[in-house]
Order: structure tokens, then sequence, then C-alpha cells
């Protein structure tokens, strides 16, 4: 943890979670050159049915994205335990995307499988003229 012009840079705290995610799960990853301040994507491989990218930006903010869905999870202190049991939930098939449908406002909403029940822990909505269709986005590759 380093500090940046009052602000509390949480670069090497994010590394270390995403390796140890890296490492827990036996996943290959590469480091994505973007304008975020960590940025790793996992492409397809034996426990994941598709890509997903962990990234750090704003320097306390993690986020999560699969397909078109992207979250965002901050501040860093307060959410990165949050968000390292959301990543393994992932792999473990206890974390899902629903996309659900609207002419003028779509919804996109991650949810962890919590006592039997899901529930939602992060919503993004969108505004246009588009009909999404409705789709459940799992990992269906099991470990």
């Amino acid at each position: 943890m380093t500090t940046l012009m009052g602000a509390t840079d949480f670069t090497a705290e994010a590394t270390e979670l995403f390796s140890r995610f890296a490492v827990r799960h036996g996943l290959a990853y590469v480091v994505v050159q973007a304008p975020v301040d960590v940025m790793w994507r996992f492409p397809v491989q034996g426990v994941l049915a598709q890509p997903i990218v962990l990234a750090l930006q704003n320097i306390d903010e993690l986020s999560f994205a699969v397909g078109d869905f992207w979250s965002s999870f901050y501040p860093y202190p307060e959410k990165c335990a949050q968000f390292e049991r959301l990543i393994d939930d992932w792999i473990a098939r206890r974390a899902r995307i629903v996309k659900i449908p609207g002419l003028i406002k779509q919804t996109l909403e991650l949810q962890v499988l919590n006592g039997g029940s899901w529930c939602t822990i992060y919503r993004v909505r969108s505004f246009g003229l588009r009909k999404v269709p409705s789709a459940i986005v799992m990992n269906s590759n099991r470990p």
C-alpha cells in the first residue's frame, strides 16, 4: 500500500489478490496494458468456460468482468474480502450474471448463491432503445 497525493494506492495488494486467485485455481493469465492500474485477463481454460478480467482502477476500485458485464467494488479495504469470495464463487459456479431485458431499460445483475438463494450483490442498468435477450451467464466448466 502506497500513498499517492493523499490517496492510498492498492496496486500491490490487488496484484497479490489476483496472484492468490490464479495460484489457488491453477489459472494462467495475461497482464493487459490498459488505462487502469492493473488488469489481468484469464482466458478460457480448465476451470473457466469463458474469459474473465480482474482489474484495479482509480487506485482502490476492484473490477470483475465477463463478456459485456463489468462491475466495480470500492473502496478496496472494505470490499477486497467480498471481491475475493466472489471470484472464487465464480469458479465454483456459485455466482452468475442475470441479464434482464427491457425495451428502454436493461439490467445486468451479479448474483451469488447464499444459503440456497441467489442474492444480487451488484446491479447495473443501461438505457436505450434496444431489446436485450434474457439470459444467465455462469461459469459452466467444473473444476
